[in-house]
């Protein structure tokens, strides 16, 4: 538990080194022309029981479109998934709107979203669900992917 830790950390430093912690006052300044937000690529980490694995890949995920499957024939493509996975299990791609979405490609054992923000979980179907960073893509059974976002270049 973060807060639990921290509780301890700052009564460590407070009682026994005698230190004193205190919160930055934050002052908010608008800017003027404010440049417009970067573009948020993202990615997906596999995930096992809720960790990143030593090792494991980050998958970029293309705007234009990614299949990800036991074997896709497909440009882009995530292909680091469990055994029940179809092989064109689900597509991930960016709309205009500048969203990510997710749609289920007729697997054989189905697609969901866990979210996070509104902790949920939507079964994804022929009708693309929106995903957002911190959601879970589950996969059938076997596989989970945690959605984390990368920064494009400039």
């Amino acid at each position: 538990n973060p807060h639990t830790a921290s509780l301890i950390v700052v009564d460590y430093a407070t009682n026994v080194l005698g230190a004193d912690y205190h919160t930055a006052q934050t002052i908010c300044v608008p800017r003027e022309n404010t440049p417009e937000e970067k573009s948020v690529t993202l990615g997906l980490v596999r995930i096992h029981h809720g960790h990143i694995l030593k090792g494991t890949p980050m998958h970029v995920l293309n705007p234009a479109g990614t299949i990800i499957g036991l074997m896709p024939h497909a440009k882009h493509t995530v292909v680091d998934v469990g055994e029940d996975v179809s092989l064109e299990h689900a597509l991930v791609w960016r709309a205009d709107d500048g969203r990510w979405y997710i749609r289920d490609l007729d697997s054989t054992n189905g697609t969901c979203v866990m979210s996070r923000a509104t902790d949920t979980t939507v079964e994804v179907h022929d009708e693309p669900i929106a995903i957002d960073v911190t959601d879970t893509i589950c996969l059938g059974t076997s596989t989970r992917f945690l959605v984390l976002p990368i920064m494009e270049a400039e």
